[in-house]
Order: structure tokens, then C-alpha cells, then sequence
């Protein structure tokens, strides 16, 4: 688990010559993703939103995540972040942005720029809340969505 949540980016001397140079735009310039590692417990694509299993013995049920199942309106409350890279197996290890920046992340049709996502119909997918109740929010979208997939901002639960 994370140590610090000071969102910083030093720059060698090496990056300014390097492609992409500094001030470009890079999702990973200045630490705009807060990611940590986690364990899973069943097959995760990219882009899925995940949850803690909390089916998991005691402290596991916070360090192994699976698919985010559907949680209702109101979204799923267990929510942690969405995978940055596929697990095919339970046991596989995979980096989950917990907060910022999401490129590509898997949303039902109807997303628009703006909405608060929560997973609310479709398993690891993010999907627009209703104004009546928005407790499961994970993220926000920043942009509409287009081919089933959106750009995200991850709201940070993570002291």
C-alpha cells in the first residue's frame, strides 16, 4: 500500500531531451495517477473498473480486488479504482489507479463529460449516477463516451 500521497514529478536532465519532452501532454508528467498493486482473485481486463473481494479472510479483503459486480443505483460501494493491466488468473498481481488520470476506461454508452460514474448495471463498467443518490461515485467522466470506453479522473478514497 501506498506511503505517501505527495503528488510530485522531479525531472533528470535526461527527460528534457526525451520524447515526450517536458510539458507535453502525458498522462504521467507530474504524477497526475495514484496507482498501487494489488493481488487479484479472478480475471480482470484493462480498463475494468475493480472492487475488494471482500469474500477474502480478514486483511486480504482489503489487498486482492476482483471485476466490480453491479451495484444498483446508488453504484458499487466497494469500488477501488480500474486496472491498468489485464490479470488472466486468480493470484496475478496488477497496478489499479486508485486516484487521477484514467485513459481508455471501460464505460456503458451514455457517459457524458462531466457525469459522476459509478458501477451501477454492467460488471467492472462504469456508468453515469443518478442525482438521487451518488455514494458509489468511483469517478468522474472527462469526456463523452465513445466505443465503450471513456477518459476518467479516478476519485481518490485513499488517505
Amino acid at each position: 500500500m501506498a506511503t505517501s500521497t505527495i503528488i510530485q514529478k522531479l525531472y533528470g536532465a535526461d527527460e528534457a531531451l526525451a520524447a515526450p519532452s517536458v510539458g507535453q501532454d502525458n498522462p504521467f508528467q507530474s504524477a497526475r495517477q495514484c496507482t498501487l498493486r494489488f493481488r487479484t482473485s479472478g480475471a480482470v481486463a484493462v480498463g475494468e473498473t475493480v472492487r475488494f473481494d471482500v469474500t477474502q479472510p480478514d486483511s486480504e479483503r482489503v489487498s486482492v480486488v476482483n471485476q466490480c459486480t453491479a451495484g444498483g443505483a446508488g453504484g458499487n460501494r466497494l469500488a477501488v479504482g480500474v486496472a491498468l493491466e489485464a490479470a488472466a488468473a486468480t493470484g496475478d498481481f496488477i497496478n489499479i489507479v486508485v486516484g487521477g488520470y484514467v485513459e481508455n476506461a471501460i464505460c456503458v454508452a451514455g457517459a457524458g463529460a462531466g457525469d459522476l460514474l459509478g458501477v451501477v448495471t454492467a460488471p467492472g463498467s462504469l456508468e453515469a449516477l443518478g442525482a438521487g443518490d451518488i455514494r458509489g461515485a468511483i469517478a468522474i467522466a472527462l469526456e463523452n463516451e465513445a466505443g465503450g470506453t471513456c477518459d476518467v479522473w479516478v476519485i481518490t478514497k485513499f488517505p
